[in-house]
């Protein structure tokens, strides 16, 4: 079974980094700007699905932030608290600093331009990924199935060849039913031991 598989697709947000948004390690940003958490989810999720889609960009979400703010605090500064609490999951990237010596990984997210670019640069992705679609600028975010399309477009690999990992199951349908081998992530253990089912050990 481990032969035919080429190829390993990535989740980012959830499974190797922080999420866009919903992370404990972004309460801080109310809490700096005196606001309440409530009131910035709701900025956020009012502006979430034009920016993974790439129709808008970071700022209209920042710029917002700093309508409501009861506290003195620059664009600039807001966007660096924001890219600060961006961190990884170690566990994740232990596997995949071992996997990525023996198959072909991806990325497959949904995520803004610039807050992926980001995630690219300061992570060393491109050390271990060959390929990343990111929504926001494929403009098709999951569970649309056009974006797992892409990705076996872009690649040329068929999707039987390919394992594709997200903590999210509504966004395992599509690639499941598209072909693509698939496991829900939940943590670091549960990953090798779903992985080990496809004979692929970490060691």
């Amino acid at each position: 079974m481990s032969m035919k598989i080429k190829a390993i697709v990535f989740d980012c947000g959830g499974v190797l980094l922080s999420n866009s948004w919903n992370d404990p390690s972004y309460d801080i940003i109310p809490k700096k700007l005196g606001i309440s958490k409530d009131k910035a989810d709701e900025i956020f999720y009012k502006h979430w699905h034009e920016i993974k889609i790439g129709k808008k960009n970071e700022d209209s979400f920042f710029k917002d932030l700093l309508k409501i703010s009861r506290k003195r605090i620059s664009l600039n500064e807001l966007k660096k608290i924001y890219y600060s609490c961006i961190d990884k999951f170690d566990g994740t990237f232990e596997i995949i600093k071992k996997l990525h010596k023996k198959y072909l990984l991806f990325i497959l997210n949904n995520e803004g331009k610039e807050w992926m670019d980001f995630r690219i640069k300061k992570f060393k992705l491109k050390k271990y990924f060959k390929g990343f679609i990111c929504s926001g600028f494929a403009r098709f975010a999951k569970p649309d199935k056009r974006i797992y399309e892409i990705l076996l477009e872009e690649t040329g690999l068929k999707p039987n060849e390919c394992i594709f990992i997200d903590n999210i199951e509504e966004n395992l349908k599509p690639a499941k039913y598209l072909g693509y081998n698939v496991i829900l992530f939940k943590n670091a253990k549960q990953l090798k031991d779903a992985l080990s089912k496809y004979g692929i050990d970490i060691k």
